[in-house]
């Protein structure tokens, strides 16, 4: 890269396992110096050895958090503005709950567990956020059974990430 040397594993997975075409890793970032301007991205060697920090305090997530909404060019723009400014301060409010209680009865005492799905840091973190906002809301409970399903992050039509569980067998 930028006609620097830089020895690197490279891992070849499925298209549909991933949403992004690479993923830059901490072997890159432990031999690397890499310089982002407006105009370029640049790899370099660094001049000094880099200290024992983890690999982990060097990964970065880059996101546009603002959403972006198809409102339509044939509204006014006064009205668009409007309606845009009342979708992105839109939050959902929990109104009405129920005493309902999910019970999964099987055919045989075979405890259905798949191993945890490994996730990228950046999803990690989102599923795990998404899991302490369900505890805190009373949704799901921490447990100690013999049954487990995988948990993902999907994304939603709008690129937004939604987390799920898988139920395949």
């Amino acid at each position: 890269m930028d006609n620097q040397d830089f020895p690197v594993k490279i891992n070849v997975v499925p298209n549909h396992s991933m949403n992004f075409d690479i993923i830059i890793g901490c072997n890159i970032i432990k031999q690397a110096n890499l310089t982002i301007t407006p105009d370029s991205v640049i790899f370099s060697k660094p001049q000094t050895e880099m200290s024992d920090a983890s690999p982990e305090s060097f990964v970065f997530a880059i996101t546009d958090d603002i959403p972006k909404f198809d409102i339509g060019p044939e509204m006014p723009k006064p009205t668009r503005n409007d309606v845009e400014a009342l979708l992105v301060s839109y939050r959902p409010n929990k109104i009405k709950t129920t005493d309902i209680e999910l019970s999964i009865t099987v055919t045989d005492d075979k405890p259905i567990y798949h191993s945890p799905r490994r996730l990228p840091f950046t999803e990690r973190d989102i599923v795990d956020k998404q899991i302490d906002e369900w505890t805190q809301n009373g949704i799901i409970e921490p447990c100690s059974s013999d049954f487990a399903s995988q948990v993902l992050e999907v994304r939603k039509k709008d690129g937004s990430p939604r987390s799920a569980l898988t139920f395949e067998n």
